[in-house]
């Protein structure tokens, strides 16, 4: 029976009936009226009160270090009762969504808004039962409330704006309705976003926060999942529904569910590891850095080098830069052009840095384990940061780190060469899980001028192209077999898994050529020989 993407076609769970109930009063008092969650007959869903909110959240932002308690309630000083009001009825609505908080959490943290009011109101008994359950865990989203209350803000104040007619459409089609969500500036709420779209259509979207995880459900029940170009929640529908009647699932299952969540899902260890995933990249980087806050701090610095790289000047192409995420290394590494800019490992950190713009006390630091970059002349990779310390580097190092960053542009302002094995799969969960704006590299438009490399290349290099290796890699272990820091089986054991996880398809014996093209001594040359030569491969 086909699927009329139109008419939600989801059982609902009758435990979560308390967390239905508050969505459809959140549609009536603040969607289609301009009334009150919890005093109904009060207009604090008004453009009025909206836009004063705005103006003290949004347009005067406080920048202090304070807590997120301490700014809001400064920002609300002498703020009329509703917009206190609607600012802690926009909370309450936030709070609907994460499972990672407990229902108590989610009471103070309401509370405590209203208590800024002269005479504080209550939460309606009915809608406090809702904050015993939850849409979805957001993991470390739960420290973003800034951002999910500001996109929360910025879409009922885009929603009043709307003409009436427009209004009424959307709260009669959900796909008017996700139309207008999406285009509410998101400020890296995503969760919140995919939640918002839950809560007002319940039997239209999947209970889900996550767009890597609707995207690997997508992918997975292909065969089920209709028009290969519908919107990705239009697939999910088209999806449940191939589920229930050719595979025998019950109304109302979820994708969670032990059973299914294996099939879309895997464990750790089940595949192999894909970086362009966000579910392996978010099990990578939590086992790389058990501490929450050290994870978050590493990767919002991360952001700040892409952003950077992601250069849109006349002539130079957002493209040049690509993230590798080695597993057997444990190691995220950011590229640009051909230069190293920013590798995160799980105790260190290695930064590349323009060397005439460091002052003497970081020359006396760095200058003896500092590598030049080959590839960016001027620029050295400062080596064994403590992962702790990277604030505080990062303060004293960024023009110099922004200037690398521009030189390695400079040198190759074109695409990375390494595109095809870009860890999309790290920019997804900065963004799903983590809640950080980071944009896309730009690979889809290389011109003329990015078919072939300027100037000449050398061996090693043309080398690492055919093998989709990094040529600094290469290089590093070309050097180490060189001086005799490892042995032949080693050199040959790490090119090879690296090949394995560039270009499955390559045979490791395609590796003899690695010791001709790279012209090691005769010393190392003669062994190979004599390996291959007893049969066996290299």
């Amino acid at each position: 029976m086909p699927v009329n993407v139109n008419e939600g076609n989801m059982a609902r769970d009758r435990r979560l009936a308390p967390l239905y109930e508050a969505g459809q009063r959140f549609v009536d008092a603040a969607l289609q009226h301009e009334d009150s969650l919890f005093t109904p007959g009060q207009p604090v869903w008004s453009l009025t009160a909206i836009q004063d909110f705005y103006d003290r959240f949004v347009q005067q932002p406080d920048l202090s270090n304070d807590t997120f308690e301490v700014k809001l309630h400064r920002q609300l000083e002498g703020a009329a009762p509703e917009t206190i009001q609607l600012t802690a009825e926009l909370f309450y609505v936030h709070l609907l969504m994460p499972t990672n908080i407990g229902a108590e959490t989610k009471r103070r943290l309401t509370n405590r808004v209203l208590s800024w009011m002269d005479r504080p109101v209550s939460i309606p008994p009915d809608l406090d039962k809702a904050f015993n359950m939850g849409i979805a865990s957001i993991g470390a989203g739960i420290t973003q409330r800034d951002r999910h209350l500001r996109f929360l803000l910025e879409f009922v104040r885009a929603w009043r704006q709307l003409k009436q007619d427009e209004r009424a459409r959307a709260l009669e089609d959900p796909w008017a309705f996700k139309a207008v969500v999406y285009d509410t500036p998101v400020h890296s709420a995503y969760v919140q976003r995919e939640a918002l779209l839950y809560l007002v259509y319940p039997d239209t979207f999947e209970e889900i926060v996550s767009t890597a995880d609707k995207q690997l459900i997508a992918e997975r029940f292909a065969y089920l999942a209709g028009n290969p170009d519908d919107d990705i929640d239009k697939k999910l529908l088209h999806i449940r529904q191939g589920l229930i009647e050719k595979e025998g699932y019950s109304e109302g299952f979820h994708f969670w569910e032990p059973s299914l969540k294996g099939l879309w899902k895997p464990q750790e260890g089940d595949e192999p590891f894909d970086p362009t995933s966000a579910s392996d990249v978010q099990r990578f980087l939590e086992a790389m850095y058990p501490d929450a806050e050290l994870r978050r701090m590493l990767l919002e610095q991360l952001a700040r080098s892409i952003t950077i790289a992601h250069d849109t000047r006349p002539g130079v192409s957002p493209r040049t830069w690509q993230l590798s995420l080695l597993e057997r290394e444990k190691t995220l590494r950011l590229n640009v052009g051909h230069v190293e800019i920013l590798v995160l490992k799980p105790r260190e950190v290695d930064i590349a840095v323009y060397e005439d713009m460091l002052d003497a006390s970081a020359r006396s630091q760095f200058g003896s384990a500092s590598r030049h970059e080959r590839w960016a002349p001027g620029t050295v990779l400062l080596p064994l940061i403590p992962t702790e310390q990277i604030d505080k580097q990062f303060a004293k190092l960024r023009e110099a780190h922004v200037r690398a960053i521009e030189i390695a542009i400079e040198k190759r302002p074109h695409r990375s060469r390494w595109y095809q094995s870009h860890a999309s799969g790290v920019l997804a969960y900065m963004r799903d899980t983590l809640g950080i704006a980071v944009p896309d590299p730009d690979y889809e438009t290389a011109g003329p001028e990015e078919q072939e490399d300027q100037g000449p290349r050398d061996a090693l290099e043309q080398l690492a192209d055919r093998l989709l290796l990094d040529p600094s890699y290469l290089a590093r272990a070309e050097r180490l077999l060189r001086h005799g820091s490892i042995g032949l089986d080693s050199f040959k054991s790490a090119v090879a898994a690296k090949m394995a996880l560039r270009r499955r398809e390559i045979a490791a014996a395609n590796l003899f050529s690695t010791v001709q093209t790279v012209k090691l001594e005769h010393a190392y040359a003669e062994p190979c020989l004599r390996f291959r030569a007893r049969g066996r491969t290299i």
